[in-house]
């Protein structure tokens, strides 16, 4: 070896919230998307006991939207996204 030292890198999934199409919340890291996946199953299972929540994704994707309807009768859409640490949702796309 040259002296040189490899390190190696760890990849961290991140649970995003999003809540509106301006504000996205870091919740939490994990050291897989499988458990982020799983953490993602955790929210839908405590949200099903809510009766004004429509599931509008597949959690296996690694997001999981919900649609609920707020007490004053409108809607809100709360979206938690597992994306890869080196991904910002909340940095501006390009199109």
């Amino acid at each position: 070896m040259n002296g040189k030292t490899c390190t190696a890198l760890a990849l961290t999934w991140i649970m995003w919230l999003n809540i509106g199409p301006e504000f996205w919340e870091r919740q939490s890291g994990y050291e897989t998307k499988d458990k982020c996946i799983e953490a993602l199953r955790n929210i839908e299972l405590k949200r099903k006991s809510g009766s004004d929540l429509v599931f509008l994704d597949d959690v296996n994707n690694g997001v999981l939207t919900i649609r609920l309807t707020l007490p004053d009768g409108k809607t809100q859409i709360n979206q938690w996204r597992c994306v890869p640490d080196t991904i910002d949702p909340r940095a501006p796309t390009t199109k």
